[in-house]
């Protein structure tokens, strides 16, 4: 969650807000309109794509059959067509293996839920909310009322995988959100290697008999048609799954995946039975020692990806696990003038463009309570503040009375 402070830019503020209210009065004349004629309607009031138009019909939709939400958002500008459309997604893909006779019960069911869960917390927003969190807000909701649908729709997207060829471009939709994401970030990871590594021999070869370096996804391809090749090489995909734990060895209930959010009980009870190694992660950031050294230590950086969820510069959605790991207040091994420690008390996720600007720093930040809130200065002066939203930040929240309780 981010909020910004201060007088310079309030214009900036202002017209962010009046924004995203145009875009809910647009969607409260399209939940008036016939459900067959929504789609229509939006392309030719917006002029844009087809996407574009469909999150416009589904954002009207939603609001036509849950009143309560629509209510609490539509004059506030703390949300837009894409955040309703979100909403609309997150639901209706429990529907999966629902007999169409139901389909009107159980979203009636789902709404319901969310209007306890969900609703509340954008009543009370003063500043746009992040996609991410209410993602997982959305898919909490669903965890706690109907943890079986939400099972059974797992299964039905496992199986659903497919691969289609279009001649010579392949097309293939892993089913599953966490299957999708793991595979994502295995390719993100081995793809950055490699490219590190031509940037290294680009810099020792004479300027003149330079070429250009291969694109992210050019190499990306490049590994997977090594994979499918007479090549030894493997790829191991890392996923980091958090669970709440009554025994220090054991997970109990639904789980996080960075990238995926909330899943249900039975994938994550899949994921902890493939797993090689399974830690138990204190919550309290006072038990975990400060290091001397510069890199954090393994479970230091475990415990980051699982606090933050995402990268910590306001708005930035780019999962914790696709993040590095940065010093709130500069390393004296980077900076000899700073004293800061390398512990999970002084540590954020960073993507790799927002580590950089606040390294160069036109961007600074602190933190008051542990790095559970960030505090940011932009280049004009201008505050804003981003909140820890993964589920290690909700458990020690919680335990200090200061949050609702986690999905079962």
């Amino acid at each position: 969650m981010t909020t910004a402070t201060g007088t310079v830019g309030a214009d900036i503020d202002a017209i962010q807000l009046h924004l995203n209210k145009g875009e809910m009065v647009l969607v409260a004349h399209l939940m008036k309109i016939p459900r067959d004629a929504r789609m229509a309607a939006a392309t030719a009031l917006r002029g844009r794509s087809r996407a574009d138009a469909l999150r416009f019909a589904h954002s009207g939709e939603l609001a036509y059959r849950n009143i309560e939400l629509f209510a609490a958002v539509v004059g506030s500008g703390v949300v837009t067509a894409e955040h309703l459309d979100l909403i609309w997604g997150r639901l209706n893909r429990q529907l999966v293996t629902v007999p169409a006779t139901r389909q009107d019960e159980i979203l009636g069911h789902l709404d319901t839920a969310v209007n306890v869960h969900v609703t509340p917390w954008l009543r009370n927003a003063v500043t746009p909310v992040s996609l991410t969190e209410l993602r997982d807000r959305v898919d909490e909701a669903i965890l706690d009322i109907a943890p079986g649908l939400a099972a059974e729709t797992a299964i039905a997207e496992e199986d659903s995988a497919t691969l289609r060829r279009r001649r010579n471009t392949f097309i293939f939709t892993a089913g599953c959100e966490t299957t999708s994401a793991a595979i994502d970030a295995g390719l993100e990871k081995r793809m950055r290697e490699l490219l590190a590594g031509l940037r290294r021999e680009h810099s020792l070869t004479d300027e003149d008999e330079r070429t250009p370096l291969p694109t992210p996804s050019q190499l990306k391809a490049q590994i997977l048609m090594e994979l499918l090749g007479n090549t030894p090489e493997t790829m191991t995909i890392r996923v980091n799954l958090y669970r709440a734990t009554l025994d220090g060895i054991h997970g109990t209930g639904a789980g996080y995946v960075a990238d995926v959010g909330w899943i249900n009980a039975r994938t994550a009870d899949r994921f902890e039975e493939a797993a090689t190694t399974v830690k138990e992660i204190p919550v309290d950031p006072a038990e975990h020692p400060e290091s001397d050294g510069y890199p954090f230590l393994l479970q230091d950086r475990n415990y980051l990806e699982g606090r933050d969820a995402t990268c910590r510069f306001p708005q930035c959605t780019v999962p914790a696990n696709l993040c590095e790991n940065d010093h709130i207040e500069n390393s004296p091994f980077t900076d000899p003038t700073s004293n800061g420690p390398t512990s999970v008390r002084n540590g954020q996720k960073l993507c790799r463009a927002h580590h950089r600007l606040k390294t160069e720093g036109t961007w600074t930040c602190s933190t008051p309570d542990d790095g559970f809130t960030i505090d940011w200065v932009d280049p004009a002066g201008r505050s804003h503040t981003t909140h820890a939203t993964g589920p290690l930040a909700r458990a020690w929240l919680r335990s200090q009375g200061k949050t609702d309780e986690p999905p079962d």
